[in-house]
């Protein structure tokens, strides 16, 4: 319930009410935020458990933040990343968080027409308001995006990742808890 919280608290007035989201996609969104959020907060328990120094932990997870932004597949396309690389696309929640992120975004809007006259003047020039064709051209463009919905697979890897990340979290914290000083008496 947290995490959807957190979502809403953060999407609602950005998105919505700012940068004028279609509102037909809200609970998509906010379910897709709240996976999201799951893994990443999941994240944070192991390396709160894992390192005794605190800013340890903090480092690390904005080590993993950060590896999962390079390697989400909009900075470096996945057909160039290479093995171990390539592994972290598929490990970590942003590839799968964006696509979906994109597809709801931009299938659900209506576009300005762009005539071919002026196909220089962009790096996606689509002569339709359909948000189907304009993610076409996204694609051309931005090779992590699809243009099948993937929504519910993506929801469900990222809950399965969260769930990976708990389960290592309960790991380490029973390991950790059962380390304790015998004391002898004499």
């Amino acid at each position: 319930p947290v995490m959807f919280l957190m979502a809403i608290t953060s999407c609602t007035l950005s998105y919505f009410v700012v940068m004028d989201f279609p509102w037909e996609i809200y609970g998509r969104i906010i379910l897709l935020w709240a996976s999201t959020y799951y893994v990443y907060e999941n994240v944070a328990e192991v390396m709160s458990v894992i390192f005794d120094d605190v800013v340890m932990g903090m480092l690390n997870h904005v080590q993993y933040w950060f590896v999962t932004f390079l390697f989400g597949g909009f900075l470096i396309p996945e057909q160039d990343l290479y093995w171990p690389f390539k592994f972290f696309y598929y490990v970590t929640p942003m590839s799968y968080f964006l696509k979906s992120c994109l597809y709801l975004v931009v299938t659900n809007t209506t576009w300005e027409k762009c005539p071919p006259e002026k196909i220089f003047e962009s790096a996606v020039c689509v002569d339709s308001t359909d948000g189907h064709d304009v993610l076409a051209g996204l694609v051309q463009v931005f090779p992590f995006l699809t243009t099948d919905d993937t929504f519910a697979k993506d929801i469900l890897i990222l809950i399965a990742q969260g769930i990976f990340w708990k389960g290592l979290y309960v790991i380490f914290f029973m390991l950790k808890s059962k380390k304790v000083a015998r004391i002898k008496q004499e």
